[in-house]
């Protein structure tokens, strides 16, 4: 035999990988695909905390404006007495707007407008995973500011964890004739 055959030979034997190798390779590639994976994990909870923040924020908004609204426009309103977890306001003509916190699912605050016996409107706020909201009503000389008070049970350390709506009723109508009783 030549030297350049016993060459060949030993190289013709060594053309696949051994078995080490072959588990080395898989081990790294395992690796590398699980920290991947947890990675991306980690970024979709993120995006949906943020999507649910984001969707809370317009619910708190909404609820805001529409509380508010409804307070100007009303004549009277009450309270329930023990819990304090709903309110309706009367703006006359017998239209009259309630709000009711539930805890389903999360902190959730359903109005109900009314005209008579008909419901003629119902918007659901989802404003959280958990918390507990009040209705009060105050007397501040001659007005009566109804408020709502939420107790937000935060995800974040920096997020507020009470809010509170004050509105002045019957702003809308202070030295208005129409629909007085």
């Amino acid at each position: 035999m030549t030297l350049t055959h016993m060459r060949r030979e030993r190289f013709a034997a060594r053309r696949g990988a051994s078995l080490i190798e072959v588990v080395i390779v898989v081990g790294v590639l395992t690796l590398v695909l699980t920290i991947n994976a947890v990675t991306l994990h980690s970024l979709l909870r993120v995006g949906r905390a943020e999507r649910d923040g984001q969707t809370a924020a317009r619910a708190w908004t909404r609820l805001a404006l529409a509380f508010r609204s409804d307070a100007h426009q009303a004549l009277s309103l009450e309270t329930a007495a023990a819990p304090r977890q709903r309110l309706s306001f009367d703006s006359g003509a017998r239209r009259r707007v309630s709000y009711e916190v539930k805890q389903s699912g999360g902190l959730v605050i359903t109005r109900t407008a009314r005209r008579g016996d008909d419901v003629i409107g119902r918007e659901t706020y989802t404003l959280g995973k958990s918390g507990a909201g009040i209705f009060e009503i105050a007397e501040i000389g001659d007005a009566r500011l109804a408020r709502l008070t939420l107790s937000l049970s935060a995800a974040s350390p920096l997020a507020p964890r009470t809010r509170v709506i004050d509105a002045l009723v019957g702003r809308d109508r202070i030295g208005s004739t129409e629909d007085s009783p």
